[in-house]
């Protein structure tokens, strides 16, 4: 046992020091053949190499994945583990891995991915681990880890996603931290479907973004209210059938359910008529909603009206106030005040005639009608007569 470790260890030094392929670090294990050749400013992934190493690490270059690039990789069928994390890469095109069934760990983080085809994982049946963390993901192909039935863990953070819909039923590691991510309700019940199946769920970072009333708090806190509000929702009696007897138009009640899933996860029940089978008639608040519009605009309508007309109306009844009052005025003149001064003129001058003929009558018979006034001298008036 010691002469075989310290044979690897003369063999490993000796490789170390004479250099294979270059500059590259070559060391054989009992897992087999390991070649590194992290930071040495590669362009592209050497194709030179023999095809029995089984694990290759090129971490910190500045490998872009082209052509030349997907060729040399499919020279390395016997990989399982492979390493391209620090590199220049921006897509991910389909089948770039499909020779590699014998991978067990792929590592792409640290990359500036921003675009998968659905089929670039295809062909790793045997893939237990994959890191995509801190890429430029803003979303992850439906059916992309259709192939990868062993995956046990899976890194997704540091992107930009928003939205998550993978299903692996051998997942046992999680990460989703350092995402914007959308906490609608579909998103937190997957989450906690996931926490419930035993997933360890690395979410120290993880918050929501959207919606408003859910932004800064973590997507397993919020888990709990959604779930919580879908129990909620009430469920609808089936419909009851007679067999014997057709029912006629009197006994059909019909409904209308409208199910609308808000920003909060809430399930919300309007319906108008009765539930047949049930008794209790469901109402909603929509025949409310309704009455409040049409009194406002009732209201704002007679409001408006009042407005542009309290003018003519105002001048309306000022003038008819005022023709009142002076055909008041006038009929009081024409009855009362006409015929009193009448009336007493002519009896006034009628009297003054009476009185004035029979003045005049018994100034002859009496000392020539005047008045002797004691104050006037005798004398003096007979020599002015």
């Amino acid at each position: 046992m010691a002469a075989s470790e310290l044979l690897l260890v003369w063999l490993a030094s000796t490789l170390l020091t004479t250099g294979v392929a270059g500059a590259e670090a070559q060391l054989v294990t009992t897992g087999g053949l390991v070649v590194n050749c992290s930071f040495k400013t590669l362009k592209f992934i050497p194709s030179n190499y023999s095809q029995t190493i089984t694990k290759l690490i090129l971490s910190n270059n500045l490998i872009d994945l082209s052509s030349d690039d997907e060729a040399a990789l499919k020279n390395y069928s016997n990989l399982i583990e492979l390493h391209l994390d620090g590199n220049w890469l921006t897509d991910l095109p389909g089948k770039l891995f499909e020779a590699m069934s014998k991978l067990e760990v792929l590592n792409l983080s640290h990359n500036n991915i921003s675009r998968v085809e659905p089929k670039a994982l295809a062909g790793l049946v045997n893939l237990r681990e994959l890191d995509l963390s801190y890429n430029r993901l803003q979303s992850l192909p439906l059916h992309l880890l259709d192939d990868l039935k062993k995956l046990s863990i899976l890194r997704l953070g540091g992107n930009t996603l928003q939205e998550l819909d993978i299903s692996v039923d051998s997942l046992k590691v999680l990460d989703l931290k350092g995402n914007p991510w959308n906490c609608s309700c579909v998103f937190l019940n997957r989450v906690k479907s996931m926490t419930d199946s035993k997933v360890q769920m690395r979410v120290s970072n993880a918050t929501c973004a959207s919606p408003e009333d859910q932004s800064g708090k973590g997507i397993l806190d919020n888990g709990t209210s959604c779930s919580s509000g879908s129990s909620s929702t009430t469920t609808l009696p089936p419909p009851t059938t007679q067999s014997t007897t057709k029912p006629t138009s009197a006994q059909t009640t019909t409904h209308s359910v409208s199910l609308a899933v808000s920003t909060n996860a809430s399930l919300v029940l309007t319906g108008v008529g009765p539930v047949s089978g049930s008794g209790v008639p469901v109402v909603g608040n929509t025949w409310k909603f309704l009455l409040g519009v049409v009194a406002i605009a009732l209201t704002t309508s007679m409001l408006i009206v009042c407005a542009v007309k309290a003018p003519s109306w105002y001048k309306l009844l000022f003038n008819y106030r005022h023709q009142r009052l002076r055909d008041d005025e006038d009929a009081d003149v024409y009855t009362t005040g006409r015929y009193s001064s009448f009336s007493l003129d002519t009896e006034q001058t009628e009297t003054s005639a009476h009185e004035l003929d029979h003045g005049l009558d018994g100034l002859d018979n009496e000392e020539d009608g005047y008045i002797e006034d004691r104050y006037i001298e005798t004398g003096v008036y007979e020599d002015n007569r």
